[in-house]
């Protein structure tokens, strides 16, 4: 077994790490909050799916024929299979949302996109 750390399958940075939950809904934080669907607040989504699928298909080829375990947060996941299977609007819309603990399987054959699998436990 392997084990590597890649930065490229860590969470978006956003303006708010570190700030309470409640922080988007002060008035002075709301400048930030213009553009759901890039977003205004954090690592543009396009720029994770970029990374997120840079970092998938070379572990892939760095381990052909191998099975690869990821371990990410839920909104680099989503954006991850987007990237793979485009769909429109942001990934909190898509039908098929990434739960906690969930698997999400990301198949690739000869570096080429094949399919997509997704299991979460049982509530």
């Amino acid at each position: 077994m392997n084990i590597t750390f890649d930065d490229r399958v860590i969470e978006a940075t956003s303006r708010f790490d570190g700030a309470s939950k409640i922080a988007p809904l002060y008035p002075w934080n709301w400048r930030h909050l213009l553009d759901p669907f890039t977003p205004s607040w954090a690592e543009p989504f396009a720029a994770v799916g970029r990374r997120m699928h840079s970092a998938v298909t070379d572990l892939a080829r760095r381990y052909a024929g191998k099975h690869v375990l990821l371990v990410s947060h839920q909104s680099p996941i989503w954006i991850a299979r987007q990237s793979f299977k485009p769909r429109l609007g942001p990934p909190w819309l898509q039908p098929v949302r990434c739960a906690h603990a969930s698997i999400t399987s990301i198949e690739l054959a000869n570096e080429r996109y094949v399919g997509q699998r997704y299991w979460a436990p049982p509530i």
